[in-house]
């Protein structure tokens, strides 16, 4: 292998009245100086043996502007009181030497953690390509994951810091303190396995890069997801009480965020990103990209695109993946809902337009967001979180593991709705739009079965809709063996 040292020695002097072995480093660096030779060929060679040169010319250049490298060096004092001898002194010469050769071979490797994460964030960044967004072709990351992966970093900060530790200086043994602290600070499983993931992946890149020789995440076990907090999700009895107290409330743009959660299990950004025109209330023929019939002919609706955060602010964006595009049956009293919504702000807007002196039509009209507002800009995520976090404290909306709803608690309410009327898992991840099997065992199930995945849609609605007349359903118990 290639070095960047041409030669090393070690040396012994005197510091404050003792004796100190120090070692020396020589290398090559380029010369500032240098000035490339301005004569011709022909000019240069003084003679041919004893003939002199005719055309020979002196070189006009000053010494120290001949050559195009000069030799430099570096020194260290190696510790007096573990090097006495020339011995120990040579072998520690070899140990600085080889550290000195592995840090100029990859200087990215000297970065704090915190950099050397930001670097590689904002390279998938560049690299990210929303048509190919689910695809094997698929590289990058979206301006929302790459702000989700900066949040996660904040956590490289708590517990026992790896936040200014240089990346060569990350070791298997350091990584698993910090991890361990932070659950014992408090934090959720799942959300040290998050940091874990994103840390695991930065070292992955680094090795192959070689900036490092090994990946130090590597032999470190991923914190159990299912230590720390568990999903919050509303009961038989919470889903009464929200039941209520929605039908109680005036229709808004936070009522119908919540009740689209609730019935079909869509993500906050996907509430905020659906428009009129991928709603079907009364049950036409659809087409897909590819002009093929999609198979859910009653009334439903499709989710095509999605709100996301990044750093400048919020934007309109595709799912993270194939999965996430995906046909819901509207069933039970979302439909009902949604036909009166559609009624109130088509009269809104056909008001407003005949103001303005604009013929209203549909074609304009689809392109409202459900959850919007009339002059057409979306329901912002951000102010959705909040406002629902102030409808869950003012009537005390508790989930299974006592705190306060959060919007994604509805998403989850869904999920184990579904769950506890012993649906497919398969089909429960499909209309959740999951993509990893392992988070909804989509193995039991037989894939997008548009029939079955319409009857979870309605077992939910009918399981809403009798919550909202007051009767709290009991869980039924699972049934086991190939049921799942």
């Amino acid at each position: 292998m290639a070095t960047f040292y041409t030669s090393s020695t070690v040396l012994k002097g005197k510091r404050k009245g003792r004796d100190v072995w120090q070692g020396v480093l020589k290398y090559q660096a380029p010369n500032p100086e240098y000035v490339p030779d301005p004569r011709a060929e022909n000019e240069r060679r003084k003679s041919f043996g004893k003939r002199e040169n005719p055309d020979y010319v002196p070189d006009p250049r000053e010494p120290r502007q001949r050559k195009s490298t000069i030799t430099k060096q570096v020194r260290k004092v190696f510790d007096s009181s573990t090097v006495r001898t020339k011995s120990q002194a040579t072998d520690a010469l070899a140990k600085w030497r080889a550290q000195m050769e592995e840090e100029h071979a990859a200087p990215d490797a000297n970065l704090t953690v915190n950099d050397y994460v930001e670097r590689y964030i904002s390279m998938l960044e560049k690299l990210y390509e929303p048509e190919k967004t689910g695809t094997s072709e698929h590289v990058g990351i979206s301006p929302t994951t790459a702000h989700d992966y900066r949040g996660t970093m904040r956590y490289f900060k708590r517990g026992k810091a790896i936040d200014a530790i240089p990346m060569r200086d990350l070791t298997m043994k350091r990584i698993q303190d910090w991890e361990l602290s932070l659950i014992d600070s408090g934090l959720a499983g799942t959300t040290v396995a998050k940091a874990h993931r994103l840390l695991w992946s930065v070292c992955e890149h680094a090795t192959a890069s070689d900036d490092l020789r090994k990946n130090p995440a590597r032999g470190v076990k991923t914190p159990s997801r299912t230590s720390g907090k568990r999903p919050n999700a509303l009961d038989a009895e919470g889903r009464a009480k929200v039941m209520q107290q929605l039908d109680a409330a005036a229709p808004t743009q936070l009522t119908t965020a919540a009740r689209l959660a609730l019935y079909l299990g869509m993500r906050r950004g996907e509430v905020c990103g659906l428009t009129w025109g991928n709603v079907d209330l009364d049950g036409v023929t659809w087409y897909d990209e590819k002009g093929n019939e999609v198979p859910e002919h009653g009334p439903k609706l499709r989710i095509i695109q999605s709100i996301g955060q990044a750093q400048g602010g919020t934007y309109t964006k595709p799912p993270k993946s194939t999965a996430g595009k995906r046909v819901l049956a509207l069933k039970g009293g979302i439909l009902a809902y949604l036909k009166d919504r559609r009624a109130d702000m088509w009269a809104e807007w056909c008001t407003r337009m005949n103001a303005a002196g604009i013929v209203p039509s549909d074609a304009t009209f689809n392109a409202l967001y459900v959850c919007g507002h009339i002059d057409g800009s979306y329901y912002n995520p951000t102010v959705l979180t909040h406002e629902w976090s102030g409808f869950a404290r003012q009537f005390d909306l508790r989930g299974t593991e006592g705190r306060l709803v959060t919007f994604h608690g509805l998403r989850d309410t869904f999920a184990t709705a579904a769950y506890s009327r012993n649906e497919p898992i398969g089909t429960i991840a499909n209309a959740l739009g999951h993509q990893d099997p392992a988070l909804t065992a989509r193995r039991y199930a037989s894939g997008r079965d548009s029939a079955a995945q319409a009857a979870v849609n309605e077992t939910v609605a009918n399981d809403l809709d009798t919550a909202r007349l007051g009767e709290v359903l009991p869980f039924r118990p699972r049934r086991t063996g190939t049921d799942n």
